[in-house]
């Protein structure tokens, strides 16, 4: 597999890879590479449904091993009720999922999967969204999907999260403990953070179009 795609990487004329580290191991391979993140995605009118005297927050998860499902349902238990977190993503094949049903706390609620409209009214109901992985040289869906619906964001303290979602979010390890310290920071500051995504938001939509203008200059 290696030596096929390290071929195909030496003969295409672009690849396009999501981020500088991409980039790298693609020149390095021989190749030419341009990055091109995902564009912002379009989201029509979802339905906002606010919980009166509650700070929501949803955590979008697929429920995969480099997500903290655990560290995020204890730093629920360690936050007033005030907080509810919701936990996105289909859990029924989940392995742990008997053990996690016995540490759910009473503010945190499993949404299983959701189909995609009501996948959006979730996002666009909460007051923050939460995306976190342990994973490096990966750009999340979910910070997108924050961006696009105007969302302060709780994100995991990886290089290449911090680098490119570089406003309007603050950033955590996954001890619990931190977690629930920077939830409670968010919500301190939250009206600041979102001016500071929708200035990020501009950012992305002009630095998008100016990267795939090079790419089409670069095919003609």
């Amino acid at each position: 597999f290696h030596r096929v795609s390290d071929f195909s990487l030496k003969r295409a004329d672009i690849t396009i890879v999501t981020n500088k580290y991409l980039q790298d191991f693609v020149n390095e391979k021989g190749g030419k590479a341009f990055i091109l993140p995902d564009k912002l995605p379009d989201f029509a009118s979802p339905v906002v449904e606010k919980e009166n005297d509650k700070k929501v927050v949803t955590f979008v998860s697929t429920f995969s091993d480099d997500e903290p499902i655990f560290e995020v349902v204890a730093a629920a238990s360690l936050l007033p009720q005030e907080y509810v977190i919701y936990i996105t993503g289909s859990f029924k094949k989940f392995k742990r999922l008997e053990e996690l049903k016995e540490r759910l706390p009473s503010n945190v609620v499993l949404t299983g999967f959701l189909p995609e409209k009501n996948y959006q009214n979730r996002l666009a109901s909460s007051d923050a969204i939460m995306v976190i992985t342990t994973l490096e040289y990966t750009l999340t869906c979910g910070a997108y999907e924050a961006i696009s619906l105007d969302k302060p964001m709780l994100l995991g303290n990886t290089k290449t999260i911090m680098e490119f979602f570089n406003k309007g979010a603050l950033y955590t390890s996954i001890d619990p403990v931190e977690i629930a310290a920077r939830l409670v920071e968010l919500f301190e500051n939250i009206e600041s953070l979102k001016q500071q995504v929708l200035l990020l938001k501009r950012e992305m939509n002009v630095s998008w179009a100016e990267q795939f203008k090079e790419i089409v200059a670069n095919i003609d």
